[in-house]
């Protein structure tokens, strides 16, 4: 039987503060469930009691749900995620352990895969796989674009809203076509209340652009040297380079999934 997540639970890791929760404490089995871009722990709330054999951790990003922003000179780069994930897992004696994660989070849980073998024990990846490549010389621009970003965004606060409502209206009117149900699991920690109204907690920063981004063969390594069983489930077709990466690595298998992008918080059937 599920127990009550631990909503608050924290960790400090390189001097932030990373949020978690928790389902089924007493399990041995572990699972680290990392969200995607611009969501939080809440992402897990409809899957992570199912998985009652499994001791689940799912925590808030640095800059997301109850998570501390990075400071004003950092970045949110993937990478960073990966280096707080694994300070998460020794800090929480969590390995070796199945790492889940969804978009984003997909991605960092590769990453963690490559870097760390011996922690990863088997990979579950929720439509993500790699990010999009850039090429080399779009190097100098995409980085004077992320430091324009990043002043633009410092100096921008967050946008506020009348009503618990209109906030969930601003997050159902994106391009993910989210439903009702999972913008309401993401806003019991990403949103939050003071005098001038409601406002997403998530830093505006990221929605900036990356200082730095992965090449094509930066990708193609870091999925090389996935060791473990690794179970990629999507919701609609890969594309021609992600076609590519799961091609060089035989311990990935690719299931279709029904769905939209959140699957994993959506009544969805497997077609």
């Amino acid at each position: 039987m599920a127990v009550t997540p631990v909503e608050n639970s924290t960790c400090a890791i390189w001097g932030n503060t990373i949020a978690y929760k928790t389902w089924h404490d007493s399990a041995s089995e572990r699972i680290l469930a990392l969200h995607g871009w611009l969501d939080n722990a809440g992402s897990f709330d409809l899957l992570a009691p199912a998985l009652a054999h499994h001791h689940v951790v799912a925590p808030d990003l640095a800059g997301h749900g109850l998570s501390d922003y990075r400071s004003a000179d950092s970045a949110y780069s993937l990478w960073q995620d990966v280096g707080d994930m694994e300070q998460l897992i020794t800090k929480l004696k969590l390995s070796p352990l199945v790492a889940m994660g969804h978009s984003r989070g997909a991605m960092a849980s590769v990453m963690l895969a490559a870097l760390y073998p011996e922690k990863i024990r088997a990979l579950v990846l929720l439509d993500g796989l790699m990010p999009k490549p850039v090429t080399f010389d779009e190097t100098a621009s995409l980085l004077r674009q992320a430091f324009e970003d990043k002043q633009k965004y410092l100096d921008r606060p967050p946008r506020r809203y009348e009503s618990y409502e209109e906030a969930i209206q601003s997050r159902l009117r994106g391009p993910l076509k989210l439903s009702r149900a999972a913008v309401a699991a993401i806003a019991q920690r990403g949103l939050a209340e003071d005098a001038q109204g409601y406002y997403w907690r998530a830093d505006p920063r990221l929605r900036g652009a990356s200082e730095m981004k992965l090449t094509a063969e930066h990708s193609r390594d870091f999925v090389r040297r996935i060791q473990c069983p690794t179970l990629l489930l999507v919701a609609m077709p890969l594309q021609d380079f992600q076609q590519e990466l799961v091609a060089l690595n035989s311990n990935i298998q690719v299931v279709r999934i029904g769905g939209g992008h959140h699957f994993h918080l959506e009544q969805s059937q497997r077609p």
